[in-house]
């Protein structure tokens, strides 16, 4: 009976939920694997950053030197380097590629962990991924797949590097780009955000809300701010239990992270 419940939900919200929520496709999956709210659940579009997440899904990340040259300029979206060209602990660019979404250290991770990049395109064949860092909007997937396999990677030791609220790397400092971490009523395991043009604002996360683990993706939301008030909006039907609630106005600024 279970199931039919989850179902008669996500039938009977699903216009008014879908009519608030800026986003082009989400999905919203309870740890047994029901989907209580969905949009377009199975359209494939471009995930940005989201990328990120998966290509560096299978490092097990130690402390050992990491070189940052000039292969890992960006020549295709021509986003700003934040890092030096030179050498810089692993740990650190870990950190910086999944909680900052920092692009160069996810191409030298990338390039250090080349085997590691291919099982994780075997281990997940429905994330299309053309390069590690997700600047190139030909790497997709739909929100029924990243929210499927989300559970997966939360148990996977890469999950806590995805939670650091600042951090840095050698003296430069990077902030998380997830604003909602350690607010009230927000547990999460696992967040990762994703934009450039092409994709929109994206993110998914796998959080803890009265005592059940869900997974959320959400694709093509007007920009980076929207995308964190849909997934306030979304938290708030999967539960009554208070929580802060994103509600911040829609910044015209559009950073590619």
């Amino acid at each position: 009976m279970k199931w039919l419940f989850a179902f008669i939900l996500a039938t009977c919200l699903a216009f008014p939920v879908n009519a608030q929520i800026s986003a082009q496709s989400y999905v919203v999956m309870d740890q047994d694997g029901y989907v209580l709210f969905q949009k377009n659940p199975d359209d494939v579009r471009p995930i940005a950053s989201i990328t990120k997440l998966y290509s560096l899904s299978h490092i097990v990340p130690i402390s050992q030197p990491i070189n940052i040259t000039e292969s890992e300029i960006d020549r295709l979206k021509n986003t700003r380097m934040r890092l030096r060209h030179g050498s810089y602990d692993e740990l650190e660019l870990v950190d910086a590629a999944l909680s900052a979404s920092n692009n160069e250290a996810a191409k030298s991770l990338g390039k250090a962990h080349w085997l590691s990049y291919q099982i994780a395109q075997k281990k997940f064949p429905d994330v299309y991924m053309v390069e590690p860092s997700g600047l190139d909007p030909n790497n997709r997937a739909s929100a029924m797949a990243l929210a499927r396999s989300a559970f997966e990677i939360a148990k996977l030791p890469i999950a806590e590097h995805t939670l650091k609220t600042t951090m840095f790397v050698g003296k430069t400092g990077f902030r998380n780009t997830n604003p909602l971490l350690n607010l009230p009523g927000w547990d999460f395991k696992l967040s990762k955000t994703g934009f450039i043009n092409e994709a929109g604002g994206c993110l998914i996360v796998v959080m803890t809300v009265a005592g059940r683990d869900y997974s959320i993706a959400i694709l093509g939301s007007k920009d980076t701010r929207q995308r964190w008030k849909d997934l306030s909006q979304l938290r708030g039907l999967i539960s009554e239990e208070p929580y802060f609630k994103f509600a911040s106005p829609i910044s015209k600024s559009r950073k590619k992270k």
